[in-house]
């Protein structure tokens, strides 16, 4: 909160604001933390700035999801994918799509998150980026969770863990809170010796390999 009065104090509402979205994101409290955020909002849309918008706009999603209101955190990342689109902002088309997928997990629409997915692991495989292919076969591995391809889904957890620990970057919440999900499942199906396993199968893939999985499914 030092920052958001220090910028106050200085007439500098853009990086208050900007201050206020990762004061929101970062709250225990989701309630105050969802009011810091529609205050952050306010300033963007009064302003225009389009991709400090769109990140107020993704954490309040996120805010949604948390407090158990998928389907508001869904709508947002609609309007997000839209907006992206519409500027032809090539890297926030691929988050859009993304983040959009693991909300249609969340409520349930299997066919259609891994249709946005499918983009998503095209786009990022294309320009190289680890982190959004390894982000991409975790969602693919949670959709095969979900539909009864447990050893599939483990590997490609597997393989996808591999690539966080190489770059030394960590799973957002929301992607880690579904696949923490998948792994006690599958455990809980195939015991704890298949799926140490599959995970170490996964584990030792190479991230061309990785890709090839995620692109067979």
């Amino acid at each position: 909160m030092g920052a958001i009065a220090r910028f106050e104090e200085t007439g500098d509402a853009e990086w208050k604001a900007m201050s206020q979205i990762f004061a929101g994101a970062l709250s225990e409290d989701l309630d105050a933390g969802r009011e810091t955020l529609e205050v952050a909002l306010v300033q963007f849309a009064e302003d225009d700035y389009g991709v400090n918008r769109f990140i107020a706009k993704l954490f309040l999603s996120m805010n949604y999801m948390a407090m158990g209101d998928p389907e508001s955190g869904l709508e947002l990342r609609e309007e997000l994918l839209t907006w992206a689109t519409a500027v032809d902002y090539l890297v926030l088309i691929a988050w859009s799509h993304w983040n959009l997928a693991i909300a249609l997990l969340a409520v349930g629409r299997i066919d259609e998150a891994e249709d946005h997915n499918g983009r998503v692991l095209a786009h990022m495989v294309s320009g190289g980026y680890q982190e959004g292919i390894a982000g991409a076969a975790d969602v693919i591995a949670v959709a095969q969770f979900h539909r009864g391809q447990l050893e599939r889904a483990l590997t490609l957890i597997g393989g996808a863990d591999t690539v966080f620990e190489t770059i030394g970057t960590y799973r957002w919440p929301e992607q880690s809170h579904a696949v923490e999900a998948v792994r006690a499942g599958a455990r809980e199906k195939l015991g704890d010796a298949e799926s140490d396993r599959l995970l170490s199968e996964g584990h030792a893939m190479s991230l061309e390999a990785l890709v090839t999985l995620a692109s067979e499914v």
